[in-house]
């Protein structure tokens, strides 16, 4: 909801205020009744809510003021501040941003303040029954679940803004955001209030911490789908974007996924989208922030990720969202909540985002596949494939994923990637087990419909796959999403007449490679030293003797660094010895490496010339083609143009 500063600005809600439907017009009524008792500006309200007011007399120092007024009957107020966000499973102690915290009370006298745990504190009231919290919270962090804040904007998050009373968060909250004379909108998913301008009204904390707010000049393009407003919302360099062009292609994105799930469940959808560089996304109830670059839009190839970007995090609309593992039914913002279903949550996300783009008519079948060839290579060249399963992925989340090392490779693996992957795996099953009657979005569906209310476990998608199949998929869930086992994708593939390339089975590459031969080792040059970086498990440089921070010198006696020591390498044929002089703790050692084929990465999953009628029509029905459009046998391989991995975007999506 954006309001003008002045009479020439004009709320982007008004051209659209004609097309709103009974649904959400209701959603905003409620959240305004919640809110009862409220007064023009910002100030003391009802005895229940909580006040807050923003504003930026520090921008170009990238502070925003937080103000919090509430009423009480307490003799002592401790608040808290969130250490973490949903969606982000981290600690990423938000506190740390915070200071010059002081507490008044209503006549603007100081209240005693004492810091109780780091991310706590206590208000001795004094008797007084309103308080005032006034504090500074610094945002330099561009990214979608931090705070960033400038002279020309300021993109917020409620999880590192918002301190709040440790027993009010069920309370209704009124955000009133005063803005630099030049800033001349703000923008946030929540409903506004009638009587203020850039004012919003959560009925909740939840609902706080849940919506993003935008702050300066941003340029809003409304689109309608199903009778529903939806938004997007440009904030930085926009000059390279077409606004109107990303709108159409989102209104297919959001057309497929409403098709998908048959039920929208918010009143108003946003995708706010800030053009400041980086990427990532970060999924909320009715909104969603999207980092991107100024030059995202004008690269096919980097336009099409943002596509699958927006789809992945507007799919947690459903899937996350409003249909969440049980562990995380409800936050706890102070510490970490564990949950083995977060392959769940993101991988099968994951999976359907592309797949969904393909239905969408806006990726071609060809870019689908070379986008599952590059998340099937993702998994299958990482050595954690075999030692971590996705329910210890997802349980592990909060030490592993945000805070990978370089041996991380070696040990785990990605809910994300694994996940889409084991996707794909299960959704082939549940039509072969099914006739063809049932696929994995029947499954997620009835998920949807059964576990919504009450959260979901690992057990409760198992007993619906076995529904839907008349089958008892105990053992695939075991070997593949409890334990870590190796992927069998024949069967699979062949369900909708694909295979992969011969070369993809590990083959020796050809000596037409330009790298045929490895020693599976990771160089970087750091200030004039070439320094191993990474080792990859059971590799010729682990067997060797190599160790990480090795400084690599020379290689057969010429003088190397990163890139030269791939050039040396190239002169050698697999089974010969490659003798390299490394310094390790200022010691000189000379090694003896036997180099190793290189094995193909390709891993690409190709159609095959002539599939079967009923392999055509498996394909047909999973990528919703018109039959037609099955006739011609396509090789991924002959595209012109490929997608990265969306395990690449899905990994990002916090970062």
């Amino acid at each position: 909801m954006s309001h003008g500063t002045r009479p020439s600005i004009v709320s982007h809600r008004l051209p659209c205020r004609r097309y709103l439907n009974r649904r959400a017009l209701f959603g905003w009524l409620v959240a305004w009744f919640l809110t009862t008792g409220l007064t023009a500006g910002v100030g003391w309200g009802d005895e229940r809510r909580l006040d807050y007011t923003l504003s930026f007399p520090a921008a170009a120092q990238h502070y925003v003021d937080v103000r919090l007024e509430f009423t009480t009957a307490d003799a002592a107020v401790e608040v808290m501040m969130p250490v973490w966000t949903p969606g982000s499973y981290l600690i990423r102690e938000y506190p740390r941003f915070v200071q010059d915290l002081k507490a008044t009370d209503a006549e603007g006298k100081s209240l005693p303040l004492v810091k109780t745990r780091k991310n706590r504190w206590q208000i001795d009231t004094q008797g007084s029954t309103r308080v005032a919290l006034q504090y500074r919270v610094y945002g330099h962090e561009l990214s979608v679940r931090t705070n960033w804040v400038d002279g020309d904007m300021a993109i917020l998050n409620g999880a590192a803004t918002f301190l709040v009373p440790v027993d009010r968060l069920a309370d209704p909250c009124r955000i009133g955001v005063t803005l630099p004379p030049t800033w001349p909108r703000s923008v946030c998913p929540l409903p506004a209030d009638p009587t203020a301008p850039h004012t919003f009204l959560a009925s909740n904390f939840d609902q706080l911490v849940d919506s993003p707010i935008l702050c300066g000049p941003c340029q809003i393009f409304p689109f309608q789908v199903a009778g529903i407003n939806h938004y997007l919302v440009n904030l930085g360099d926009d000059s390279l974007w077409d606004g109107q062009k990303a709108a159409q292609d989102l209104a297919q994105v959001v057309a497929a996924q409403q098709a998908f799930w048959g039920d929208v469940p918010y009143p108003e959808y946003y995708f706010l989208n800030v053009i400041l560089g980086g990427g990532g996304g970060l999924e909320h109830d009715n909104s969603t922030l999207l980092m991107a670059g100024r030059r995202t839009m004008i690269a096919p190839q980097s336009y099409r990720r943002w596509l699958s970007l927006c789809s992945h995090e507007f799919f947690h609309a459903w899937n996350v969202r409003r249909l969440r593992p049980q562990a995380l039914q409800t936050y706890d913002y102070e510490n970490e909540v564990y949950t083995r279903e977060l392959w769940v949550a993101e991988g099968l996300t994951s999976y359907y985002q592309s797949l969904l783009l393909v239905r969408a008519g806006l990726w071609t079948p060809e870019q689908w596949l070379q986008n599952l060839s590059s998340e099937i290579r993702a998994v299958e060249t990482r050595p954690g494939n075999l030692v971590q399963s996705l329910s210890e992925s997802s349980f592990d989340t909060w030490i592993d994923f945000y805070r990978p090392h370089e041996n991380s490779p070696n040990t785990s693996v990605s809910y994300y990637g694994r996940g889409a992957v084991a996707g794909l795996l299960l959704d082939a099953e549940i039509r072969r087990l099914s006739g063809g009657a049932a696929s994995l979005d029947h499954a997620m569906v009835k998920l949807y419909q059964q576990h919504r209310e009450t959260g979901y476990s690992n057990d409760d998608l198992l007993r619906i796959c076995n529904e839907l199949t008349n089958s008892d998929l105990s053992d695939w869930f075991d070997r593949y999403i409890h334990n870590a086992n190796a992927f069998e994708y024949d069967a699979a593939l062949a369900l909708w007449g694909l295979q992969l390339t011969t070369a993809a089975r590990g083959e020796a590459a050809s000596e037409s490679r330009s790298e045929p031969v490895t020693l599976g080792i990771t160089l970087r040059d750091v200030d004039g030293k070439t320094i191993v970086s990474a080792i990859r498990s059971g590799s010729a440089g682990e067997t060797a003797g190599l160790n990480l921070d090795d400084e690599v010198l020379a290689i057969n006696g010429r003088r190397v660094n990163a890139s030269s020591f791939t050039e040396e390498l190239r002169g050698l044929k697999p089974g010969e010895t490659a003798q390299i002089l490394v310094a390790r703790r200022g010691q000189l050692r000379e090694i003896d490496a036997v180099v190793a084929a290189n094995p193909t990465e390709a891993w690409r999953v190709v159609r095959l010339r002539k599939p079967t009628p009923e392999q055509a029509a498996q394909w047909a029905n999973w990528l919703g083609l018109p039959p037609a459009e099955t006739a011609d046998a396509t090789d991924a391989t002959d595209a012109k143009d490929s997608t990265q991995s969306t395990e690449t975007d899905a990994a990002n999506e916090n970062t």
